[in-house]
């Protein structure tokens, strides 16, 4: 199934035509984005079925178009709007059932006859029956009182208020606060979403590293900038933060009070946080 099926531009198409343009191959591609050339292809075809879960192929498109210099952002609010349009229809409520069809009434014979069984008096070898059984019973509970104590009630324990506060903040804070988890962990990306906050991250350095950023998709230092042993930096934004790291190996990340350690040992990876959809 396709994501490109309208009369605009699919988002394949654009991908494919800039590669062309830029004369790269998919292993050109793959060798710089460390994007798998089958994901690649299937990015260009508007494939999604050849590709992963949606948070993975999301991360994949917008690593491919900022190789290719496209606008990352605007490409992922396509991808998305066009797999909104291609979703399976909502499946057909139940068929109406008629409700059964109501008992007639009993002929005027039927209901007198139905009258005199109900104020008929009992028989009497039934209301024996019931007296004895009645005795029988009484019998049972007077031995039963006579030769058994009642029982102590069980203790009931009952937390102290301080208890029911300390449980009741804990709850408060466990589902308020923010949470991380992790959508896509490959040599070259690190992508995590965050929930009830905005991307807040504090990367420390032991040792020199060159670092791009990126707030809510829009660059801040095309050129770059190096940090050296010892030093710290802080970057937030309202959708999204990312950084691509030259030596990821010195680098300890901190996510909205989060640490993540240091991030690889690898020589170039980039590490996004964005807010859950």
């Amino acid at each position: 199934m396709g994501v490109g099926d309208s009369t605009r531009p699919s988002i394949g198409a654009v991908l494919k035509a800039r590669r062309e343009e830029r004369g790269e191959t998919f292993r050109d591609v793959e060798n710089a984005t460390k994007i798998r050339t089958r994901y690649l292809a299937a990015l260009e075809a508007d494939d999604i079925e050849m590709l992963p879960a949606e948070v993975y192929a999301l991360g994949f498109l917008r690593s491919y178009a900022r190789h290719l210099g496209l606008d990352a952002e605007s490409l992922v609010r396509a991808w998305r709007a066009r797999l909104k349009e291609v979703a399976p229809p909502e499946p057909p409520s139940p068929a109406y059932t008629a409700p059964p069809v109501a008992e007639p009434p009993p002929r005027p014979a039927e209901r007198e006859r139905r009258r005199r069984e109900a104020v008929r008096p009992p028989r009497p070898a039934g209301v024996v029956v019931a007296a004895v059984a009645l005795v029988l019973i009484l019998v049972a509970v007077l031995y039963g009182i006579r030769h058994h104590a009642p029982a102590a009630p069980a203790a009931v324990s009952h937390p102290s208020p301080a208890a029911r506060s300390s449980r009741h903040h804990h709850h408060s804070a466990s589902s308020s606060g923010p949470t991380l988890a992790t959508t896509v962990n490959t040599p070259s990306q690190l992508t995590m979403t965050i929930k009830n906050a905005s991307p807040a991250l504090t990367l420390a350095f032991s040792g020199n590293c060159w670092v791009e950023v990126w707030v809510n998709g829009v660059t801040q230092n095309p050129y770059g900038h190096t940090y050296t042993a010892g030093q710290t930096f802080s970057v937030s934004g309202s959708q999204s933060v990312e950084v691509r790291l030259g030596n990821p190996g010195v680098v300890q990340a901190t996510v909205n009070g989060h640490t993540l350690g240091p991030i690889s040992q690898g020589l170039v990876r980039n590490l996004l946080v964005e807010t859950a959809p």
